[in-house]
């Protein structure tokens, strides 16, 4: 019987809760959970496919000597040493990049240079990182064939050779992740239409259990 205080005891208070209507609930959305992880899932796989930029590397290995030849193994590394620490600015100079660009007839290279001593020796690693495989490898050329307009100026007697020269990339250091994306979207839509209707069913104003029946 309804108190006469509140005829409708239902209003303004919740059913008890009672899990099993809940997920009968979210079940009999099945289609609408099916629909939406589908449509997530296609939407968020487009979009990382149309947002991927495949980014290539090529290296180069350089050996770092001295003009003098009567200097010592301990001062080539020496000499490394200090390369290293500036070869990096030296070869992202604006003067060695006009140059280049000029060589390679080109306006701008968005790509990213850097260089690296290899341990404790006189070798270094120069590396050219670009969304085209070609153009990353005419970048470590010109940059070999072009740094010492700078090099020489700044670091004297110091001679830069090839040890290993530059190839072609033919695979992007970062891989497309499309289907690993598509696959958390969906987990993540499922989770969340579910746990949307779930709420839903809880504060729904509808007998649907004897419990919620005889309440």
């Amino acid at each position: 019987m309804a108190d006469k205080h509140n005829p409708h005891p239902h209003e303004g208070d919740l059913f008890p809760f009672d899990p099993i209507v809940i997920v009968l609930d979210v079940l009999r959305q099945w289609f609408l959970i099916l629909s939406v992880t589908i449509i997530v899932g296609i939407a968020a796989f487009i979009v990382s496919e149309s947002t991927y930029e495949p980014v290539y590397r090529t290296n180069a290995t350089l050996v770092v000597s001295s003009r003098d030849a009567s200097r010592s193994v301990y001062n080539n590394i020496e000499s490394a040493g200090n390369l290293a620490t500036v070869f990096t600015e030296i070869i992202n100079s604006s003067v060695l990049e006009d140059k280049i660009l000029e060589q390679l007839n080109m306006v701008q290279f968005d790509g990213k240079v850097s260089a690296a001593r290899i341990g404790n020796t006189n070798l270094l690693t120069l590396n050219v990182e670009s969304s085209d495989p070609r153009t990353a490898f005419l970048i470590t050329r010109a940059i070999i064939d072009n740094h010492e307009i700078i090099t020489y100026d700044v670091l004297g007697n110091v001679v830069v050779e090839v040890l290993q020269v530059p190839t072609v990339p033919t695979v992007p250091i970062n891989r497309s992740d499309s289907y690993g994306t598509m696959k958390t979207a969906m987990i993540l839509a499922v989770l969340g239409v579910c746990v949307l209707l779930a709420v839903l069913s809880y504060y729904r104003d509808t007998v649907r259990s004897r419990k919620e029946a005889e309440n």
